[in-house]
């Protein structure tokens, strides 16, 4: 019954009620894994990044590690990165790198087990040169494919299925993997979640497509100068020239690479309505 009332405070996203009572608990229950699982993933989602990081410390040292421990390990620091990027970027970095590490901790302890794997390979994507084992995704995708294949599969195996598909530009089977995904959720942080993954990828490959047009819009504000300058034009006209033709190709560039984000952000908010729809 205790352990029922923890998962329905969590279903309604009830954090400071789940550490009431989970810090409430006393006895053998207080301290299975279970119970300090679910304490440290409220302490998380309440901001309490260095208590959520000491309950899952403590539970490794008494229990081991587990795919399950260290998934949510990788949570807390995903999650720190994300509220330092905006004001510390090298300690968002020092996060993102603990954050995959953990998750690959989980999934070479399990590697049936496909939540931390992707979790691993999405947070690759966030980094400014990212890189991953060629044969990483291939594994998530082959555990992934026994599990659906079992018809155990739920909410997670389908958002696992669609986040592999955006990073591999997939849209077909990303748009089929949606519609199990929503089809199969419980709770309404389940699609934010995912949701929030998606938005991470899609803003990471923004960033860096903007920070190429860029490049390539000075390129060509160059190129333009020296041919105005070669035909014998002014030096005023040569500038203007470069200014124009670098405006030019950075907006352009831009519109391409928000349009080929077009559809990810779609899916996007897709999962914030169903989870608007499953809160009402």
């Amino acid at each position: 019954m205790i352990i029922d009332l923890l998962l329905s405070y969590r279903a309604v996203e009830c954090w400071p009620e789940m550490i009431d009572l989970a810090k409430g608990l006393a006895g053998p229950l207080a301290s299975t894994a279970m119970v300090q699982e679910q304490l440290a993933l409220a302490l998380n989602r309440e901001g309490k990044t260095e208590e959520a990081v000491k309950v899952l410390d403590n539970l490794v040292r008494r229990h081991g590690i587990t795919s399950e421990t260290s998934g949510i390990l990788g949570r807390v620091y995903k999650d720190a990165a994300e509220r330092y990027r905006p004001i510390d970027e090298k300690k968002a970095s020092v996060y993102l790198e603990k954050a995959i590490e953990s998750y690959l901790r989980g999934f070479e302890f399990d590697a049936k087990d496909a939540y931390p794997g992707i979790n691993a390979v999405t947070l690759m994507e966030l980094r400014d040169q990212p890189n991953r084992p060629k044969d990483l995704i291939p594994r998530i995708s082959e555990a992934l494919e026994r599990q659906i294949a079992s018809g155990k599969a739920d909410y997670w195996d389908y958002a696992t299925q669609l986040e592999i598909a955006v990073l591999l530009g997939e849209e077909k089977t990303a748009k089929s993997a949606l519609q199990m995904a929503v089809a199969t959720d419980r709770e309404t942080w389940e699609p934010k979640s995912t949701a929030n993954n998606l938005n991470l990828i899609r803003n990471a490959r923004l960033r860096r497509e903007l920070r190429s047009a860029q490049e390539a819009a000075n390129a060509a504000g160059a190129a333009a100068g020296r041919q105005q300058v070669q035909t014998g034009a002014g030096q005023r006209a040569a500038a203007r020239s470069a200014q124009r033709a670098e405006q030019t190709a950075r907006r352009d560039a831009e519109q391409a690479a928000k349009q080929k984000a077009d559809w990810v952000e779609k899916i996007e908010k897709d999962l914030l309505a169903h989870a608007e729809f499953l809160s009402s």
